[in-house]
């Protein structure tokens, strides 16, 4: 009996038997090529949803490989899309709230960028209308019952308000050190309210980087009681904010799974129309002409780059963990806190050097544990 080989693009062999014994095999049924861009497709179609599909357990290595490739640099641009934000949205704020009308439009600053964040994932949406059909919609729109969504409204609304306050009243560099006391903070949260724990090599890794945060402002830290008392209630906030996220995008809404875009858009929605009220009793309205030009173009700019930072934090947490994206976070207070010395034309001390040593050195351990 003489056989030929068909070979398949993933790497399987088929027998196809000659004339003679056709007939014999007539009943089998021949799988279809799969190819490449069939299965990066899918995966993309999925990843940028937040979703964490893995891959078949049948596919073979190389296409195993390549997609996990991909997916990693998705997360990298993520990560590196919000360090940048983050840490210019810092400088961006510091500036606005440095005018004395503005400082006093602290909801109405958020609100802002609330709204911005908004109207950039409805237009990302495609929505229907005279742009309809010019490009492709990122993601699909879905309304979300008000009340499933109210308490992390809440908190997105509270800590935001709460960070723009810390940085009014605080320095730069006591402000990026109550931020990292987030990082225990969820770690803490984590445990007391559902018993999640972490590998002692995590928590050390961890340790070492926030001590090292720790050494590299302390030197510079002047605080205030007013101050500090903002800064405790924003960083518990930000924390509880961040674990009700990941909780949220890996449970069902009305029996279906939520997305960071989706859950972002609906959240802003209703976070805005929450501060919205509170403007008149809070916010002082500011005469616009007597604002410099300057000051004014930074306001608005800061509202983009914090739709960047909302839709990014969604991103990573959806990826990866809360835990991650907060280690990520003490990378971005540092290169913030580098900053900050340059513009202030600080000299640089064995003390500040070696914290920034062993901020970056406990998170790139901590990221090659988790690895």
């Amino acid at each position: 009996m003489s056989t030929r080989r068909i070979s398949l693009s993933t790497g399987l062999e088929l027998e196809d038997m000659s004339a003679s014994h056709s007939e014999a095999y007539s009943d089998r049924v021949q799988p279809e090529p799969v190819t490449m861009s069939a299965l990066s497709e899918a995966r993309e179609s999925t990843a940028f949803l937040g979703e964490k599909g893995d891959a078949s357990p049948t596919m073979p290595p190389p296409a195993v490989a390549n997609v996990k490739s991909v997916s990693q640099f998705r997360t990298f641009f993520y990560i590196a899309m919000n360090c940048a934000a983050t840490v210019a949205v810092v400088f961006l704020n510091k500036i606005t709230f440095s005018d004395d009308q503005l400082k006093h439009c602290q909801f109405s600053t958020t609100t802002y960028h609330f709204l911005t964040t908004f109207v950039l994932l409805y237009l990302a949406s495609a929505p229907p209308g005279p742009m309809s059909g010019w490009y492709k919609p990122i993601f699909i729109v879905r309304w979300l019952p008000i009340r499933s969504i109210l308490p992390i409204c809440i908190l997105f609304a509270s800590f935001l308000v709460l960070g723009n306050f810390s940085l009014t009243y605080n320095s730069v560099s006591f402000f990026q050190l109550a931020k990292i006391l987030t990082v225990p903070t969820v770690v803490l949260l984590n445990f007391v309210l559902f018993r999640k724990t972490i590998s002692i090599a995590k928590m050390g890794a961890v340790g070492i980087a926030c001590i090292g945060v720790a050494i590299a402002t302390g030197a510079s830290v002047s605080g205030n009681p007013l101050g500090t008392s903002i800064a405790v209630a924003s960083f518990v906030c930000t924390a509880l904010y961040q674990i009700y996220i990941g909780k949220t995008l890996g449970t069902p809404i009305d029996g279906q799974d939520v997305s960071a875009p989706q859950l972002l858009m609906n959240q802003t929605l209703v976070s805005s129309g929450m501060l919205v009220c509170l403007i008149p009793f809070f916010d002082q309205t500011p005469i616009f002409g007597q604002i410099a030009p300057s000051v004014a173009l930074t306001w608005i700019a800061g509202g983009f780059v914090a739709a960047i930072i909302n839709l990014t934090q969604f991103l990573i947490i959806g990826t990866t963990s809360v835990l991650t994206f907060n280690v990520v976070g003490i990378v971005k207070t540092m290169v913030t806190l580098v900053l900050a010395w340059w513009t202030e034309g600080k000299v640089v001390g064995y003390s500040d050097a070696l914290g920034v040593l062993l901020a970056i050195g406990g998170s790139f351990a901590y990221a090659q544990i988790r690895n």
